[in-house]
């Protein structure tokens, strides 16, 4: 669990008081309280992640406070499995887009887009963010790769559209069930359910030059998945020695 000395826990709540004095009117009225009974609580205490505290916590240097700090972690899993100097999409990148400028910075050439609908600002420098809504019919174009982290109901519309426009992908996903209609014959309670319906989505979209995965990794609870293109074989002439 992450542990402050009195010195470091004065100066975290000095720079979210300067967060929050520069982005907390943009946040709903509610959720400005939340967020304040949230700063530094039980749950902090606790080793547990907010995904809203969580971007504050990565914009203030926080983060790293976490004997498993999740931003860290899933970017270096998105850096080891894939270039990530390229353009890339980040879906559901939360009120305020603090992964995606971590991802920007590590990049050396390409760029990061973010979108959410929940997003509080479109400024920050560097990035190109939009506030909407991700669905099955937005527009790619220009986009080498798609990732997420817990992206709940977006989840299924990046599979088919990363699937659709051969892009590689990349989600870890959320907790929730995210169906919104009945399927006969599936526990719409479950999430094995869950994670069954979404294989079959990436197998019945997936294109034929592609592979798809889903894994457990020892930094974050619930599955990623993954999409790549397949290794080709190229054949080799005889070499006579």
């Amino acid at each position: 669990m992450p542990i402050l000395t009195m010195e470091e826990e004065r100066e975290y709540r000095q720079k979210f008081d300067k967060f929050f004095r520069q982005y907390g009117h943009l946040y709903k009225k509610n959720t400005q309280k939340f967020i304040k009974e949230k700063f530094i609580g039980e749950e902090f205490k606790a080793g547990n992640y907010i995904d809203i505290m969580s971007q504050i916590y990565e914009e203030i240097g926080l983060m790293v406070k976490y004997e498993r700090d999740l931003y860290s972690e899933y970017l270096t899993y998105l850096n080891e499995h894939y270039d990530i100097n390229r353009h890339l999409l980040d879906v559901g990148c939360g009120h305020f887009p603090a992964f995606t400028k971590k991802v920007a910075a590590l990049q050396t050439s390409g760029s990061v887009k973010g979108i959410d609908d929940h997003l509080i600002t479109t400024d920050i420098d560097g990035l190109i963010l939009e506030k909407g809504v991700f669905d099955r019919s937005y527009d790619v174009s220009g986009i080498d790769m798609m990732y997420g982290l817990e992206p709940c109901d977006a989840t299924v519309d990046m599979i088919r559209v990363a699937n659709k426009n051969n892009l590689d992908l990349c989600i870890a996903l959320c907790g929730d069930i995210h169906f919104n209609f009945y399927i006969s014959g599936l526990n719409q309670d479950d999430y094995r359910s869950w994670l069954a319906y979404l294989l079959t989505i990436m197998e019945a979209s997936l294109p034929d030059n592609r592979d798809y995965d889903m894994e457990l990794v020892d930094f974050f609870r619930y599955p990623i998945i993954i999409t790549f293109k397949k290794k080709t074989l190229i054949p080799v002439s005889n070499i006579i020695i």
